[in-house]
Order: structure tokens, then sequence, then C-alpha cells
């Protein structure tokens, strides 16, 4: 099979904001890269990668 990327949102607040898809997939066994740490429930996926030093270098998204 081919390898596939799902992208889904952490929604805009807490855990009760989050689909159960979402949470789903935070908790499940594939790797999860987070565009940032700085979120409620980024919690929610301890082993991920987070992209917080690759914003934090550019002074916009387009340097991003």
């Amino acid at each position: 099979p081919r390898p596939q990327v799902v992208i889904a949102g952490l929604g805009p607040g807490g855990v009760e904001d989050l689909t159960s898809a979402t949470e789903a997939l935070l908790e499940g066994p594939n790797p999860v890269i987070l565009r940032t740490r700085r979120h409620p429930t980024a919690d929610r996926a301890p082993g991920a990668v987070a992209c917080d030093d690759l914003y934090d270098l550019g002074h916009d998204l387009d340097q991003v």
C-alpha cells in the first residue's frame, strides 16, 4: 500500500473540541507531526514531532 498523509486540525481550543477521528490519529501508532506544541491539545500526542522551531525562524509565514 502507498504511504498516506493525513492532515487534521486540533480545533479552536481544548480537548473537548477535538473530533474523535483526530483524537484517534493523535493517540494511534502512526507518526504525528504537529504544527506547534503551543496548543492546548498538543499533549494528546506526547511522542509527536513539533515544527515550532521552523516557524520561530521566519519573520512571517512566507519565510517558513
